[in-house]
């Protein structure tokens, strides 16, 4: 919005300084809700071939919350509950992960060729899905979830209102 004055000049200039406070504005909104966004893997500057990544499966319709775990300590941890878990008689076939809005499990997708770690596992509460050579359908006692869950809120990528959301769908 301009402040006609009898000079052209001066109508151009408060126009121009109109137009770059707005911009100013914009800039700053946007940056704070990119600020505000949860984060993804790509975010974090750490390549895919260095460790895991995990999904934590929550949105629909919008980009779910990744990171990478490349620390061995983990690493070895999320092996060992691998390798506890028992064969599970209940699912045999299909997703462990079911078809709904909101929290649905976490992915872990070893994109670094971890030893010991199958090439991808779902899991949805004391359910496990693995895939490698072959799929196989296991249990734990919802560890690694736990594990996972509190890693993705310890670095910040779900937020405590996501947490409240995920511990309530995981309570029911």
């Amino acid at each position: 919005m301009s402040v006609f004055i009898k000079t052209k000049n001066y109508t151009f200039f408060t126009g121009l300084v109109f137009y770059t406070a707005l911009l100013a504005i914009s800039t700053i909104t946007a940056l704070s809700a990119a600020q505000d966004a949860p984060k993804s893997a790509s975010d974090s500057g750490i390549t895919a071939n260095r460790g895991v990544k995990v999904t934590i499966a929550v949105f629909s319709g919008r980009e779910n919350p990744t990171f990478f775990i490349t620390d061995a300590k983990t690493l070895e941890a999320i092996g060992k509950m691998v390798g506890r878990a028992k064969t599970n008689s209940v699912i045999t076939d299909g997703a462990v992960m079911p078809s709904r809005l909101g929290y649905r499990g976490v992915i872990v997708e070893n994109t670094g060729n971890v030893p010991n770690l199958p090439s991808k596992i779902e899991l949805n509460g004391i359910d496990m899905k693995t895939k490698d050579a072959g799929t196989r359908y296991l249990m734990d006692d919802g560890s690694l979830e736990d594990l996972l869950i509190e890693e993705a809120i310890a670095r910040e990528v779900i937020d405590a209102a996501i947490a409240d959301h995920i511990d309530a769908v995981r309570s029911q």
